[in-house]
């Protein structure tokens, strides 16, 4: 979309973000008359960028049309990584899945010490998304990539990979810049699913909500007033690293007591590897531990799988109640790889929060749990790097975004 001028851009961008972007709500949206936002529209619609969709019916009944980008003027590439994947797909300028793929890491990927190779499989999937696009005569114009662990989302650094080898203050932008030039966007697992959810789930149309992210890690999205708040450093949100009183765990930060040592997937395992270990009568065997396991046996009716989860469910519970403390949300959302445990957490969950939070506040909070999979994390990690993109064309002078990080 390169020489357009920037009433052009910010049109094209209000259409592509908008709900329902008609005439007028367009105007609205980028502060231009009704009458000039009619003259660039149809200079839009002349180029083949944009073309109108459906109409919208106001309620004197009179039709407005709707208008959409043409989906072959932008392409967008979203990959989520944890911490034996990567899964990435391409997004057109409607906003619409093109393909989905998934890459497993190798062993000697994963191992200690190997971290050129580990981004060797992370980059090739993008290298790969990128070749097609190419073939057809197409280039995306951004990569969005959701990372476990810790990020500083201003100087786009993976500052922490959790359980993957060799992160620390890996400036993965210019690692991925480099070798593909095209500008990439990096943030953690909680905050790519809140903008997920902000987007097109449970927090859409909702000014202040929190995102719970129960998976490798645990962190939380937090929403203010319809922006998501990242901290000076963009590291705001690390609730898997509140200590808690009745946790004895030490966490791979070294502190004793972290959240995310009794419910991030590998917590909820190493819990159930203790209870076993103390000679409890259960369907669950140590050697075939794993998250599935251990919700059907909750199915059947597993004691030591339910009480486990309880107790669980109410670590979970007092994260919310510090959340809803801090920010009055009007939604916690959890969600992530152990969202399917969700039946036998909810009760332990709200017995928490009926015990410690006000009645009033609690009257007005939501807690709700959303589906999760790594393909919503893709178009989650997709979205934010279209929106990202925007952001930095319409701030340039040049109309173009820099994607030499080097």
């Amino acid at each position: 979309m390169t020489n357009l001028k920037k009433e052009e851009l910010e049109i094209i961008k209000s259409i592509q973000m908008l709900e329902m972007p008609t005439r007028q709500l367009i105007s609205e949206s980028v502060f231009l008359s009704v009458q000039k936002v009619s003259v660039v529209l149809k200079s839009l619609e002349k180029k083949k960028i944009i073309m109108k969709g459906g109409k919208s019916f106001s309620v004197s009944g009179r039709p407005s049309y709707i208008y959409e980008v043409n989906p072959l003027q932008m392409y967008t590439i979203g990959a989520a990584i944890d911490n034996h994947r990567i899964t990435t797909l391409i997004i057109d300028a409607t906003k619409e899945i093109v393909k989905t793929t998934e890459h497993i890491f190798s062993d000697e990927a994963l191992a200690s010490n190997s971290t050129t190779k580990l981004l060797d499989e992370i980059i090739e999937p993008l290298k790969l998304a990128k070749s097609e696009l190419e073939k057809e005569g197409k280039k995306p114009v951004a990569i969005g990539i959701s990372v476990p662990g810790m990020i500083d989302t201003a100087r786009r650094v993976w500052l922490s990979g959790l359980h993957l080898p060799g992160i620390n203050n890996l400036d993965i932008n210019k690692e991925i810049c480099k070798r593909m030039d095209v500008p990439v966007y990096v943030d953690d697992q909680s905050r790519i699913n809140t903008y997920y959810e902000k987007s097109v789930g449970h927090g859409k149309g909702i000014n202040d909500f929190v995102v719970l992210y129960l998976g490798v890690g645990v962190g939380a999205g937090i929403v203010i007033n319809n922006s998501i708040y990242r901290g000076a450093h963009g590291t705001a949100g690390e609730i898997g690293h509140i200590i808690h009183a009745h946790n004895n765990y030490r966490c791979s930060c070294g502190n004793v007591g972290c959240l995310e040592t009794v419910t991030s997937l590998e917590g909820v395992i190493r819990m159930f590897q203790d209870r076993l270990a103390e000679g409890v009568h259960s369907l669950l065997q140590v050697e075939d531990l794993t998250i599935e396991t251990i919700l059907d046996a909750a199915r059947k009716g597993d004691k030591l799988a339910r009480t486990t989860l309880f107790e669980i469910g109410q670590f979970l519970g007092d994260a919310c109640i510090t959340l809803i403390n801090l920010f009055n949300p009007e939604k916690v959302i959890i969600t992530g790889p152990l969202e399917i445990l969700k039946d036998y957490f909810t009760d332990a969950i709200h017995l928490a929060l009926t015990r410690k939070i006000f009645p009033s506040i609690l009257e007005q909070t939501k807690i709700q749990f959303a589906s999760y999979s790594a393909k919503n994390e893709a178009y989650g990690a997709a979205l934010f790097a279209t929106s990202q993109y925007w952001d930095d064309l319409l701030s340039s002078e040049t109309n173009e975004v820099n994607s030499n990080c080097g």
